[in-house]
């Protein structure tokens, strides 16, 4: 009995062979997960700012032309002269109408020659594309964590239930056990009553317990999109030990050299300084150079057709001197934008060195943790051994023995969950040192 809950992970284990691993289940988020792939996409959609603002800087094509249809018509119109029957010339008027398609056609080529405000738009459209990158790391990595986060939920609710059909097993078998002894006049009824309601209880337990566990396969589900989906059991695989480098301040350079979040604030504030550069550039002159041919193309009356013509080549000149302010209210909201921006920064840096202190230490701890409750479990392990002798000699009752297996189960359990807390943390220190990888979800699996 005493060590039913490891004999059952075990068994549980190699019965899971052909279950899916943690690195898996990742692989088919990344495949599924709405909230991944509507990220992505937002990502994608965002880096076509690069070529947006490069275009502003390359010349522009436009041609047009038209055609359209001409009618006229004119009263009284001087058609020439005849001669009276004195011989003397008489005018002659009359209507004339005329019906005819005409047709136009123009192209021009502008191109910018010194514009500083598009030059320092297109610098800023690096900066941001250079962003867009570091949110597809962010992205990935916080997938990597919330599908970690995910396996495990259902890692504990599947440990939890499996050891409290263990302690059910083991309630049950002592409650028949203490059945036949009262029928034998060996015990009284309490002891009987006690156990029975302990048995009850954990009845209740379990059902709450598998309510949990569908609740976390859920989210699982949802992650993945595959209703078949089951977890590896990896308890007997993980390896819980100090983590390297054992240094808290290591980790902490890591973080600032790494950190993907830190890296998209440290660019927010090149983008700004740019987009600063292009508010106050609002005031300088722009010089563009451009070329145009224009062309008509008309039936001059019916009497044939009249093609006219026009080619220019110019060089333009623009400055706006004044635009009733707004020039300059641009440019003291685009300084504070660089400000907003730096100190944003600043507490991104004060974030990412706190966290990874409480990462780091709390691993230490998990580390202690698991060490102290594996000496725990053997602790309770002989505890309901020595309650186990005393009551067969008389001196110790039933429920005794109850609240030592319900000890022992619950250290048993709280092993585990400190097990997996650990490769937990360890993950989310990783993805806040920038160094998360699908090696470090290998890793879990052993």
């Amino acid at each position: 009995m005493i060590r039913i809950l490891l004999v059952l992970l075990l068994c549980a284990a190699s019965l899971n062979i052909s279950a899916h691993t943690l690195l898996e289940i990742y692989d088919m988020a990344r495949q599924h997960d709405p909230e991944f792939k509507s990220q992505t996409l937002a990502i994608l959609a965002a880096k076509d700012v690069l070529p947006q603002s490069r275009a502003a800087l390359l010349p522009t094509l436009s041609v047009s032309g038209n055609t359209r249809k001409v009618y006229t018509s004119n009263e009284d119109v001087f058609l020439g002269n005849v001669l009276s029957s004195g011989g003397l010339p008489v005018p002659v008027t009359g209507g004339v109408s005329n019906d005819y398609n005409a047709y136009s056609y123009s192209a021009e080529l502008d191109q910018p020659i010194f514009d500083p405000q598009k030059w320092y738009r297109y610098k800023q459209g690096q900066a941001l594309f250079n962003r867009q990158e570091w949110e597809q790391v962010i992205v990935e990595q916080d997938l990597m964590v919330r599908v970690t986060k995910s396996y495990f939920n259902v890692l504990r609710e599947m440990n939890e239930l499996t050891s409290l059909k263990a302690e059910k097993r083991a309630v049950k078998k002592q409650s028949e056990q203490l059945q036949r002894h009262f029928e034998a006049g060996l015990v009284n009824m309490t002891d009987v009553y006690e156990v029975k309601a302990a048995l009850d209880r954990i009845r209740v337990r379990i059902i709450q317990a598998n309510n949990r566990l569908q609740a976390q396969l859920e989210v699982l589900i949802g992650l993945t999109g595959r209703a078949d989906i089951e977890v590896q059991r990896v308890y007997d695989q993980l390896s819980v030990e100090e983590i390297k480098p054992s240094n808290e301040q290591s980790w902490k350079t890591l973080a600032l050299q790494n950190n993907a979040e830190l890296k998209v604030a440290d660019i927010d504030i090149a983008a700004a300084k740019e987009n600063k550069n292009a508010a106050r550039s609002e005031y300088l002159p722009t010089v563009s150079v451009s070329a145009s041919y224009f062309a008509d193309d008309t039936a001059a009356g019916g009497r044939g057709k009249a093609l006219s013509e026009t080619s220019a080549i110019s060089l333009n000149l623009n400055m706006k001197l004044f635009q009733g302010g707004a020039v300059s209210s641009r440019s003291r909201e685009a300084s504070l934008r660089v400000d907003e921006a730096r100190t944003k920064y600043l507490d991104k840096i004060r974030e990412v060195e706190q966290n990874t202190t409480t990462l780091f230490r709390t691993i230490y701890a998990d580390v202690e943790t698991v060490s102290m409750l594996k000496l725990t479990v053997n602790s309770q392990e002989e505890a309901l051994k020595a309650v186990k002798a005393g009551y067969r000699m008389g001196i110790r009752n039933a429920v005794d023995v109850l609240q030592a297996q319900k000890a022992m189960f619950l250290a048993k359990r709280t092993l585990i969950d400190a097990t997996y807390s650990y490769v937990s943390n360890v993950i989310a220190l990783k993805r806040l040192a920038g160094v998360v990888d699908r090696d470090s979800l290998v890793l879990v699996d052993g």
